[in-house]
Protein backbone atom coordinates (compact mmCIF):
# COMPACT_ATOMS: atom_id res chain seq x y z
CA UNK A 1 0.00 0.00 0.00
CA UNK A 2 1.33 3.17 -0.71
CA UNK A 3 0.27 7.07 0.26
CA UNK A 4 0.16 9.73 -1.72
CA UNK A 5 -1.56 12.24 -4.19
CA UNK A 6 -2.72 11.00 -7.53
CA UNK A 7 -3.28 14.43 -9.02
CA UNK A 8 0.48 14.44 -9.23
CA UNK A 9 1.54 13.14 -12.22
CA UNK A 10 5.18 12.97 -10.51
CA UNK A 11 3.57 11.06 -7.83
CA UNK A 12 1.44 8.49 -10.27
CA UNK A 13 4.86 7.71 -11.96
CA UNK A 14 6.63 6.10 -9.26
CA UNK A 15 3.29 4.97 -6.86
CA UNK A 16 1.98 2.20 -9.15
CA UNK A 17 5.59 0.67 -9.84
CA UNK A 18 5.05 -2.63 -9.04
CA UNK A 19 1.61 -2.71 -8.53
CA UNK A 20 -0.59 -5.73 -10.07
CA UNK A 21 -3.76 -4.62 -8.83
CA UNK A 22 -5.78 -1.16 -8.68
CA UNK A 23 -8.88 -0.32 -6.78
CA UNK A 24 -10.12 3.09 -8.40
CA UNK A 25 -13.13 5.21 -7.10
CA UNK A 26 -14.04 6.95 -10.53
CA UNK A 27 -14.96 10.77 -10.85
CA UNK A 28 -12.64 11.45 -7.67
CA UNK A 29 -9.38 12.91 -9.66
CA UNK A 30 -7.79 12.34 -13.17
CA UNK A 31 -8.97 8.80 -13.97
CA UNK A 32 -7.53 8.77 -17.35
CA UNK A 33 -4.28 9.86 -15.72
CA UNK A 34 -4.49 7.29 -12.71
CA UNK A 35 -5.18 4.37 -15.67
CA UNK A 36 -2.34 5.45 -17.78
CA UNK A 37 0.00 5.27 -15.18
CA UNK A 38 -1.24 2.36 -14.41
CA UNK A 39 -0.51 0.72 -17.75
CA UNK A 40 2.60 2.05 -18.05
CA UNK A 41 3.49 0.57 -14.65
CA UNK A 42 1.85 -2.74 -15.83
CA UNK A 43 -0.81 -3.15 -13.68
CA UNK A 44 -3.07 -5.92 -14.60
CA UNK A 45 -6.08 -5.67 -12.45
CA UNK A 46 -8.15 -3.22 -12.14
CA UNK A 47 -11.74 -2.66 -9.70
CA UNK A 48 -13.02 0.47 -10.65
CA UNK A 49 -16.02 1.82 -8.69
CA UNK A 50 -18.79 2.72 -10.92
CA UNK A 51 -22.20 3.98 -10.97
CA UNK A 52 -25.61 1.47 -11.32
CA UNK A 53 -26.90 4.73 -13.17
CA UNK A 54 -24.50 3.99 -15.98
CA UNK A 55 -26.93 1.05 -16.66
CA UNK A 56 -30.22 2.51 -14.88
CA UNK A 57 -30.05 6.16 -16.09
CA UNK A 58 -27.89 6.53 -18.84
CA UNK A 59 -29.03 10.11 -20.09
CA UNK A 60 -27.68 11.57 -16.75
CA UNK A 61 -24.23 13.73 -17.03
CA UNK A 62 -22.55 11.81 -14.12
CA UNK A 63 -23.18 8.28 -15.61
CA UNK A 64 -22.18 9.43 -19.01
CA UNK A 65 -18.92 10.23 -17.42
CA UNK A 66 -18.80 7.10 -15.34
CA UNK A 67 -19.58 5.15 -18.65
CA UNK A 68 -16.32 6.72 -20.30
CA UNK A 69 -14.11 5.90 -17.46
CA UNK A 70 -15.25 2.21 -17.92
CA UNK A 71 -14.07 2.66 -21.32
CA UNK A 72 -10.98 3.34 -20.32
CA UNK A 73 -10.22 0.33 -18.85
CA UNK A 74 -10.48 -1.91 -21.75
CA UNK A 75 -10.70 0.05 -25.20
CA UNK A 76 -7.08 1.54 -24.95
CA UNK A 77 -4.42 0.25 -26.90
CA UNK A 78 -3.23 -1.94 -24.41
CA UNK A 79 -6.30 -3.04 -22.18
CA UNK A 80 -6.13 -4.44 -18.96
CA UNK A 81 -5.65 -8.43 -18.92
CA UNK A 82 -8.74 -7.85 -16.08
CA UNK A 83 -11.04 -5.54 -15.16
CA UNK A 84 -14.41 -5.50 -12.46
CA UNK A 85 -17.02 -2.77 -12.89
CA UNK A 86 -18.49 -2.29 -9.19
CA UNK A 87 -21.72 -0.44 -9.88
CA UNK A 88 -23.03 0.68 -6.94
CA UNK A 89 -26.63 2.06 -6.19
CA UNK A 90 -25.67 3.76 -2.44
CA UNK A 91 -23.27 3.68 0.30
CA UNK A 92 -25.32 3.76 3.70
Amino acid sequence: MREGDLADPAFRATALDGVRSLFLVSRIGSDAGVLGAARQAGVEHVVLVSSITVRTHPHLGSARENAAVERLTGTAARPFHHWVFEHLAAFR
